[in-house]
């Protein structure tokens, strides 16, 4: 059974950059299609991954055992969130969160913890 520490740093590279070009595309033709009522791209692990993350894995030759069972990561043009198996929805990134931070004015408001956007698989 392969590990995270038997993935190397071009591989990690790979997989991150075909990701991505996969999530923007997939996200695109979801945006497009007006018969598409859930604007939700779905990128989970059942027992194995499904497509793009597996197929970016695939390409970047990682196996898919390194993935955890049972999870779903949402992407929407607007946040990211994860789930696990019976857990809570976990958002790792909310653009109306953001926003609102940003415009907060209050100066007795308490600066939020800064994310420093790793996300630990």
């Amino acid at each position: 059974m392969a590990s995270k520490s038997d993935i190397s740093d071009q591989q990690l590279l790979i997989f991150k950059c075909v990701l991505t070009k996969m999530i923007e595309n997939e996200l695109q033709k979801i945006e497009k299609n007006p018969y598409q009522y859930d604007k939700t791209l779905y990128l989970d692990v059942d027992y194995s991954p499904s497509y793009p993350l597996g197929e970016a894995a695939k390409l970047a030759h990682i196996s898919d055992s390194v993935f955890p069972f049972k999870t779903c990561v949402k992407v929407t043009g607007q946040s990211v969130s994860m789930l696990g198996y019976g857990g809570e929805e976990l958002f790792v990134y909310d653009s109306k969160k953001s926003s609102d931070e940003k415009n907060n004015t209050d100066s007795n408001a308490s600066p939020s913890e800064p994310d420093d956007g790793d996300i630990d698989f």
